[in-house]
């Protein structure tokens, strides 16, 4: 370039320039990218966490609505380690029976038998005991207690 003859100074210069604008280009870039992150695996079962356990079910509330679900509690039960639970504070009591190893758990009686829960099953996520309890395909409660 001509400007560049009578002076090598503005050449150096240009050149730093353009290495550190096109550093910076690349780092911009490099930061636009999406970094997928390894799915966490759920693993149903391990040891109970006894306690209360709070419950909502997730429900859509429609295309182009805000927010797109909520969350209406469903109550509470408490969870105990005699093999028996009881609904609210003054509700029914009831039995279930927990397997370790699958994460199941059947209600042998109480609410959840009587309200027709088709299946259950219990996980630890973090610092949270959760228990899905499922009614049919599109209709469930997520129950959770925290750890103590």
């Amino acid at each position: 370039m001509k400007a560049f003859a009578g002076d090598p100074t503005l050449k150096n210069r240009y050149n730093k320039d353009i290495a550190s604008a096109s550093t910076q280009a690349n780092k911009s870039e490099e930061l636009k990218k999406i970094k997928p992150t390894p799915v966490t695996k759920v693993v149903n079962g391990g040891q109970l966490i006894y306690g209360d356990y709070n419950c909502t079910q997730a429900v859509w509330n429609g295309p182009n609505r805000s927010p797109a679900y909520s969350y209406p509690p469903k109550g509470y039960f408490a969870l105990k380690a005699n093999g028996t639970y009881r609904w609210l504070d003054n509700g029914d009591s009831g039995k279930y029976k927990y397997d370790p190893v699958t994460g199941n758990i059947t209600w042998l009686s109480g609410e959840f038998q009587i309200s027709g829960a088709k299946s259950s099953t219990y996980q630890i996520s973090g610092q949270t005991a959760q228990i899905t309890i499922n009614y049919s395909d599109s209709y469930r409660w997520e129950c959770a207690c925290k750890k103590k």
